[in-house]
């Protein structure tokens, strides 16, 4: 097991379940080997044991709760708990009904899983809050400065998305091996190559922060939808921005969506104003975008993809970058449709980079 894993099995988990409902998940974290699983049965229980963990120093990790504390109506639920813990928290909520979830996410906490969900998907959940954890924790300490410790903890936040949004498990890849080969291209310093390859994986990290019904939408979005994707960069940099060594490449990330005209988001740069690593990211994310296969907009053929970022150049694109793209994909013949696919998972290309 990787160091990284091994940390998140040692997080203390506190499960809040009045009613014994949550029986098969607190199991699963067993099961997973997430052995300091804790059961508390009402909110009195609660605070004895957060008093205690305060005192022995050893903290909460994750606060797991339902909403069927009878201490508690709904509206001052969440404030009454945040007044005693301020740790990682995740509701269990018993329908998706979206005012209820968004009572929820409000009134503080952090993630929520619909009991009866795939509990896969409620470990996934349980590792993306405690790793987010572990880089608040983490953030002023210099032993967290290493590489590769950052970028296993990365590996499993790319897990948890890959969950939330299918269509993000190949994408991540493409977008980063094609903008590595056209920094490469461009003569820039392998440092910066580097950075533009992680950038290019981490690109839509943010989209944990979407909610799932959004990004399987089947159809387009309405305007509301489209504003909560276009968060998504600056979600990205919030999660990013505590790793010193990733500060560059952040800036990249935020900025993959701005337009060389000025007209793109989240802050509407223009030219040269708009970091180069994101000028490059854009044109790569945008070109394997038109190409893959998706049930919500058409797919293009790769030449009518080029043709299409072409056109936009000097308005959506860096001209320069348009270029240099157009000679990768016709010296490399990937203007032929490609029938294989990348056969290495977000986390597994993550876990290279930390080699």
């Amino acid at each position: 097991m990787s160091s990284t894993r091994q940390t998140l099995k040692s997080k203390r988990i506190l499960i809040v379940d009045p009613l014994g409902e949550c029986l098969p998940l607190a199991k699963k974290l067993v099961d997973e080997n997430f052995e300091k699983t804790i059961l508390s049965r009402s909110f009195e229980e609660l605070l004895r044991i957060l008093t205690n963990a305060r005192a022995t120093r050893e903290p909460i990790d994750l606060l797991i709760v339902s909403m069927h504390l009878p201490e508690f109506n709904d509206a001052d639920f969440f404030k009454t708990i945040r007044s005693v813990y301020s740790g990682a928290m995740m509701s269990l909520a018993e329908s998706t009904d979206q005012r209820d979830l968004q009572l929820r996410l409000s009134g503080g906490a952090d993630d929520i899983f619909v009991q009866n969900s795939n509990p896969e998907l409620f470990l996934l959940k349980v590792e993306c809050l405690l790793t987010r954890k572990i880089l608040r924790d983490q953030m002023g300490l210099s032993t967290y400065r290493n590489e590769a410790l950052f970028l296993n903890i990365l590996a499993v936040m790319a897990k948890v998305l890959e969950a939330k949004d299918p269509n993000t498990r190949f994408h991540s890849e493409k977008v980063s091996m094609l903008a590595t080969n056209i920094a490469r291209e461009m003569g820039l310093p392998e440092d910066e190559i580097k950075r533009v390859s992680i950038a290019g994986i981490l690109h839509d990290i943010g989209k944990m922060g979407i909610p799932e019904s959004i990004l399987r939408k089947p159809g387009p979005l309405d305007p509301a939808e489209r504003e909560v994707v276009e968060r998504h960069p600056l979600l990205a940099a919030q999660i990013l921005e505590p790793i010193e060594k990733l500060k560059q490449a952040v800036d990249y990330i935020k900025h993959h969506h701005e337009h060389y005209d000025g007209s793109g988001y989240p802050e509407q740069l223009s030219g040269d104003a708009i970091p180069l690593g994101a000028r490059i990211l854009h044109v790569a994310e945008a070109f394997d975008s038109m190409v893959t296969v998706k049930n919500y907009a058409e797919t293009l053929l790769p030449e009518e993809a080029l043709a299409e970022i072409q056109r936009c150049a000097g308005q959506q694109f860096d001209p320069f970058i348009v270029d240099v793209l157009d000679r990768i994909l016709r010296r490399s013949g990937l203007l032929v449709p490609q029938a294989n696919m990348p056969t290495k998972s977000l986390p597994q290309l993550l876990e290279e980079f930390a080699v």
